[in-house]
């Protein structure tokens, strides 16, 4: 099975990482879905997952919802920053 890495990194429009964001990746094709909760720099989903095309949705009380969709590659590391709006 070929597999890539997916690093997130979830800030808000200043640049200031947040922390406790949920930030769920998913292929509705592949019937995946998995929760991430971000650390305190920010980060979640450092991890290996079968290459193929993803939906990435971060998620926190008092921001809007910020959603992208990605392919990634086979051995691909994918840095994906995600920038959160306050509602």
């Amino acid at each position: 099975m070929l597999t890539g890495t997916i690093e997130i990194t979830v800030m808000d429009v200043t640049g200031k990482p947040l922390e406790n964001v949920e930030v769920t990746v998913k292929n509705d094709s592949e019937h995946f879905n998995i929760l991430f909760h971000t650390n305190a720099r920010g980060q979640a989903g450092m991890m290996r997952f079968v290459a193929t095309s993803y939906d990435v949705i971060a998620e926190m009380e008092g921001y809007q919802t910020e959603k992208t969709s990605i392919q990634l590659r086979p051995e691909q590391v994918l840095r994906l920053e995600l920038t959160m709006q306050a509602a």
